[in-house]
């Protein structure tokens, strides 16, 4: 709710001639090869941008990835131009010379975490994020559209730069669902989409150009794009209505497997990771922290023929190719067992 005020606030001061705060609008929390330091490093950053006709000074303003700690990291007196971008590196350097790049004293999770600029009074949230988990050299941009401000996931960083627009847009984000979905499709570049069902990249002749709402009846994982864009998959695993109210006070793996598990071959499959909710427990239906397309098979010598087998598995991504993923605050990897 906060931050719905906050965009809120934001979008009246644009259109009223009040002056607008700057927006957390870019951050990058697993950098590979995606603008290096100045000691040559791919550290993770977070990006500002100034979206007032005139300079904003940040002069004892905060940067945090905690709500429980906003003055974790504290802004020299320096300013944003009007229209400009700031890039401050996530490194754990502490650098706070305003001639120099900027370095927080802290990292950022890829598995996601809140991302925060703080007013100078340590109370007042002049922008805010929460990032989900990101692979590698993805970022999470803001995006307007109609007056609004949304953030999406996308594999075409533009640090120092306007965000691109030829990200797609989900209506909803990966989860498990009984009975059936309603899933539409949106891009701010305004052209056509294309899209699969299974999870791979469509092409020519694979695939579906987006036309109106996709309704689910069962397990899919919609992988779209642009024309020159970016793919993004979401991926939604219907579950039997009978397990609807199941909960649990662990976390919960959701596998949708294509054929019999064995030990000699991979079978395709959907995942999704769900985790415990402010109430301490995990529902079978809800968003998923993590979700992707996949294989698995059982795994062992003698272990394998337990009734309950131990599985190894694989996230992909759309080409077939390994995806790391950091799930229930673990290291990225694309390989699990």
């Amino acid at each position: 709710m906060k931050q719905t005020l906050q965009l809120l606030a934001l979008t009246l001061a644009l259109t009223t001639g009040v002056h607008a705060a700057p927006i957390i609008n870019e951050v990058l929390s697993s950098n590979r090869t995606v603008f290096a330091d100045e000691d040559g490093d791919f550290g993770d950053w977070v990006e500002l941008y100034n979206p007032d006709s005139a300079a904003y000074n940040l002069d004892g303003h905060f940067l945090t990835d905690s709500a429980n700690d906003l003055e974790k990291w504290e802004f020299p007196d320096l300013e944003i131009p009007a229209k400009g971008y700031l890039v401050v590196f996530a490194s754990g350097k502490d650098r706070r010379d305003k001639e120099n790049p900027l370095h927080t004293s802290f990292g950022i999770s890829g598995s996601g975490e809140f991302v925060g600029l703080i007013d100078p009074d340590a109370e007042t949230v002049v922008s805010s994020v929460v990032v989900p988990p990101l692979e590698r050299d993805q970022s999470y941009i803001a995006l307007s559209d109609t007056g609004s401000i949304n953030y999406e996931v996308t594999n075409d960083p533009t640090p120092e730069a306007e965000n691109a627009n030829n990200v797609v847009v989900f209506s909803v984000t990966g989860k498990s669902f009984t009975d059936s979905l309603v899933v539409e499709l949106s891009t701010p570049s305004g052209k056509p989409i294309r899209y699969t069902k299974n999870g791979r990249k469509a092409t020519l002749f694979g695939g579906e150009d987006y036309d109106g709402p996709i309704t689910l009846t069962e397990t899919a994982m919609i992988a779209a794009s642009v024309s020159g864009g970016p793919v993004r998959t979401e991926t939604f695993i219907k579950i039997s209505s009978e397990l609807a109210n199941r909960d649990s006070d662990l976390p919960l793996v959701i596998v949708d497997a294509a054929g019999r598990l064995v030990q000699t071959s991979f079978e395709d499959m959907a995942i999704g990771v769900l985790e415990p909710g402010e109430n301490g427990r995990t529902s079978i239906v809800g968003d998923f922290t993590a979700g992707s397309r996949g294989a698995i098979r059982t795994r062992g010598e003698t272990s394998n023929s337990f009734p309950k087998k131990p599985l190894r598995f694989e996230f992909w991504n759309e080409d077939g190719d390994d995806r790391d993923l950091a799930v229930l605050g673990m290291p990225a990897n694309s390989d699990w067992v």
